[in-house]
């Protein structure tokens, strides 16, 4: 029998306007999102699992929830949000001896903190006598790869067609009023 899920209830940007409070809470999100990773690549250690660009999973944004998933979980629901495929795919890289470390793009949107999480690579630099001195960063995003945009696109054209479904049913209505009212 499996164990019930874990739980953690951290405080996180509870503090409004207090900066201490911002910096330790992203730094909290970010050592959650590095213990996640670890997780997967424990799971990547202990069985085989299909690569995440090969594996059917496909992006697909939580609503008014933040459930963290691994890997096994992610393939039984057949879907990730930003974070579980983030945690994925940096385990899969560090398996490749590639390294790579998650990263949070922050923004506020009415007062809330939001982010969308992404992967941080990093190659060597070398010099001419092929010694690494530098390292060079770049950031990749499976949630775009696995059809982020596509979602998006869908989601921002059946609002726009609700909105016009509205805007005439609210005519049909105020002209039906208005000839009532002129009778």
């Amino acid at each position: 029998m499996a164990m019930p899920p874990i739980v953690i209830v951290a405080d996180l940007f509870a503090r409004r306007g207090v900066e201490a409070d911002r910096v330790r809470s992203e730094q909290s999100l970010l050592l959650l999102m590095e213990a996640m990773c670890a997780i997967d690549l424990l799971h990547l250690r202990q069985r085989r699992y299909p690569k995440l660009y090969e594996s059917g999973v496909v992006y697909r944004r939580e609503d008014r929830s933040e459930n963290w998933l691994d890997i096994p979980h992610v393939i039984k629901a057949g879907w990730g949000d930003c974070e579980d495929l983030v945690f994925w795919r940096v385990a899969e890289l560090r398996q490749q001896k590639i390294k790579a470390a998650p990263f949070a793009k922050w923004r506020r949107v009415n007062g809330v903190y939001k982010y969308h999480a992404l992967v941080r690579r990093f190659a060597p630099v070398r010099d001419e006598f092929g010694r690494a001195v530098n390292a060079k960063a770049w950031l990749e995003d499976p949630s775009k790869r696995l059809g982020m945009n596509e979602a998006a696109e869908l989601l921002e054209q059946t609002l726009k067609e609700e909105k016009h479904a509205d805007e005439l049913l609210t005519k049909i209505a105020e002209g039906s009023a208005n000839q009532k009212a002129a009778a």
